[in-house]
């Protein structure tokens, strides 16, 4: 299709998107955060002083046309060698031969033949930090992922650089996607750019919120959905979502039992909570059967083609979980 998809985002959530949408639209773009500091994209950081690559790789294999040598991207290494990735390791090579990171991430395209674009949201090193409801302060992705009780996050330096290109590609999208990913360090850190959410108030494009299927153990322990959307508005205030998709458990309540067993908790869809937040709520069976905690990027394509096409943005009333 002739349309313009850009998706936001981070983490194992946003290259399920792109493995949905890569075989349906033409002008596809990924903008990746760029504040993980953990295994190896964080020892690769502080090494080289560059990007975390590890995010970037994720995209690029998600978009890789050439799945033999996507497969290498993707394999890591044991202890022995760090437990880096070959892609993270193939990103810094790359880097050291060029001298600029841009030139590494062109290479690594032509080399696992990208289809598509994947984009850093800055190319700046920058520190995500967490203010908890206690009043201290946390430092760094990593932790922050493991911590209860988040107020609020922000970056270091203040008001880092966006990268340009990013925010152009969002003036001529048709479909702007946030989400899945971890709330506070994947989702949250790229809406901390304000250029970058000034780019998407200003466009026309539609608007998606993807929600995650379930709650992580302490970065949204106890939250719902609407507990989603309020936190990405707390911190931006003016974006605002003309869909919001979130999962539907109905058909496999079965399958939730041992996760329940692990404490392991579905997203609730409290749709009561979740009036005004979004133009529309829509609860669909969009997980994957073998791993409820992931989104099914072949389910997520035929939600997808059907915005796309126009045919349903407006579904029947959605079921409470």
């Amino acid at each position: 299709m002739e349309i313009s998809v850009v998706a936001i985002g981070g983490g194992t959530g946003l290259p399920n998107v792109l493995k949905a949408l890569k075989d349906e639209v033409k002008n596809l773009t990924a903008i990746v955060n760029v504040v993980d500091d953990g295994g190896s994209s964080g020892k690769l950081r502080e090494c080289f002083n560059m990007i975390p690559p590890g995010d970037i790789r994720n995209c690029l294999v998600a978009l890789a046309q050439n799945d033999d040598l996507a497969k290498l991207f993707d394999y890591r290494f044991g202890s022995e060698l760090g437990c880096h990735s070959l892609g993270n390791l193939m990103l810094v090579a790359l880097l050291k031969e060029d001298g600029d990171f841009l030139s590494a991430l062109r290479k690594a395209k032509e080399i696992l033949s990208v289809k598509g674009e994947v984009l850093p949201v800055s190319l700046e090193k920058v520190v995500l930090k967490a203010e908890l409801k206690s009043g201290q302060i946390v430092t760094g992705q990593a932790k922050i992922a493991n911590t209860f009780g988040i107020k609020k996050v922000f970056l270091e330096p203040k008001e880092p650089k966006v990268y340009s290109y990013a925010v152009e590609v969002l003036s001529g999208a048709d479909l702007i996607l946030i989400g899945p990913g971890s709330l506070y360090t994947s989702i949250i850190p790229n809406l901390l750019f304000t250029p970058l959410v000034e780019a998407i108030n200003q466009s026309n494009a539609l608007k998606v919120y993807v929600g995650n299927t379930m709650i992580q153990r302490k970065e949204t322990l106890g939250f719902f959905a609407s507990s989603h959307l309020k936190a990405i508005y707390d911190h931006s205030p003016n974006v605002r979502f003309d869909i919001a998709l979130f999962n539907d458990f109905t058909s496999t309540q079965h399958l939730l039992k041992s996760y329940l067993e692990q404490e392991i908790f579905p997203v609730e869809v409290d749709l009561i909570e979740l009036e005004g937040l979004a133009g529309k709520v829509v609860v669909s069976e969009v997980a994957d059967r073998s791993d409820l905690r992931r989104h099914d990027p072949l389910k997520l394509r035929e939600f997808f083609k059907s915005l796309l096409e126009e045919k349903c943005l407006f579904q029947p009333e959605p079921r409470k979980i």
